[in-house]
């Protein structure tokens, strides 16, 4: 056998070696490539699971954005305030407990505009302040004003009103019930619609404050009752019942283990108005409307009270009975339907048919 050349086994060698090492680059090559490829797959895969995120959860207001409607005392809300009135039975005899005939329960309205004022005013009595306890009484939620007249005019031993603080808050809350159940496009003319809110809401008030004259009327303000919570309660269980005073101090005790809840309740139900108004981003001044409000009144003193049926713009005409703030005034004026109230009074009958001028015929 002939002996292999020197030179060619080197060579071959050299070539082997030469092989190896392309096979192994092209092994890492590979290698890198499945690398990169699953790298770049799994960061797509995570971006688009972090833009499914950002979908799901509220992006942060930033500080370009506007910041949230806030309520505040109107200018002359003091003024407002002064002119409403109670007529509390326990201190002034002609405050007058009407019971209707066949019946020894006191027939009590917790009145409110519609929102959830109405709805807070219902649980702070019912349940906060007499705990459930209704036995001779039959308390009625309601949003109309009553009619113009004594007991047997209206039907009510007692009347329960619930004051927004700020005024504004009651408008933006009443506004906002009547949209909740319509179909009407928020942006459509709200800002008209929250001006006649406003004047709705003020003449409301000035009816009820007329009633108070001469028919048991407790008025409650939201912001005492967020400052002092007992003490509310117990104007409350001092107006409705006729129990010993032992009795009405163990009932007060119990509602204070309440006390947080209910300011939490009222504060709850801010936030959420003013998130409301904020999307209707008001430009009108709520001092200019109650200003000519208790001008034109004189101070709600006048008799009657403004109609419900002239706020658009206070211009005298009759607001359209589909418009929003006609779909509000329909819910505040009396309820001549009522079985146990009578419309007696030309303004009532007039309120209740939507009739804005009111005029003999």
């Amino acid at each position: 056998m002939a002996t292999p050349n020197p030179n060619t086994i080197k060579q071959r060698r050299g070539k082997a070696q030469r092989t190896i090492q392309w096979v192994v680059l092209m092994v890492v090559a590979v290698g890198l490539l499945v690398v990169i490829t699953v790298w770049f797959g799994a960061d797509d895969s995570n971006q688009q699971e972090k833009q499914q995120l950002r979908k799901m959860i509220p992006s942060t207001p930033t500080k370009d954005e506007s910041p949230a409607f806030q309520f505040v005392p109107l200018k002359q809300e003091d003024v407002f305030l002064q002119t409403l009135k109670s007529c509390l039975p326990q201190e002034n005899d002609h405050c007058k407990q009407y019971i209707p005939p066949g019946t020894t329960d006191q027939r009590i309205a917790l009145l409110s505009p519609p929102g959830e004022l109405a709805t807070f005013l219902e649980r702070f009595v019912k349940e906060f302040a007499l705990g459930n306890d209704l036995e001779g009484l039959h308390l009625v939620s309601t949003t109309h004003i009553p009619p113009y007249g004594y007991g047997k005019t209206h039907g009510w031993t007692k009347l329960i009103r619930l004051v927004p603080y700020p005024l504004s808050l009651g408008a933006v809350d009443a506004l906002q019930a009547v949209v909740s159940t319509t179909s009407h496009n928020d942006d459509d003319g709200m800002e008209e619609s929250l001006q006649s809110s406003l004047r709705q809401v003020i003449r409301w008030h000035c009816r009820v404050s007329h009633i108070s004259a001469h028919t048991s009327v407790l008025t409650l303000h939201t912001n005492k009752i967020q400052d002092d919570p007992a003490a509310a309660l117990q104007q409350v269980i001092d107006f409705v019942r006729t129990t010993p005073t032992s009795e009405k101090k163990a009932a007060t005790e119990q509602g204070q283990q309440t006390v947080e809840s209910i300011r939490q309740q009222l504060k709850a139900l801010t936030s959420r108005a003013a998130t409301t108004a904020a999307t209707w981003t008001p430009s009108f001044s709520f001092d200019d409307i109650l200003s000519k409000e208790l001008v034109s009144s004189k101070n709600l003193s006048v008799w009657p009270c403004p109609s419900l049926w002239t706020t658009a713009n206070d211009d005298g005409l009759a607001l359209p009975a589909d418009s929003l703030a006609g779909q509000l005034a329909k819910q505040l004026v009396p309820d001549c339907d009522d079985s146990f109230a009578q419309c007696w009074v030309d303004r009532d009958k007039c309120e209740f048919h939507g009739d804005a001028e009111c005029k003999k015929k």
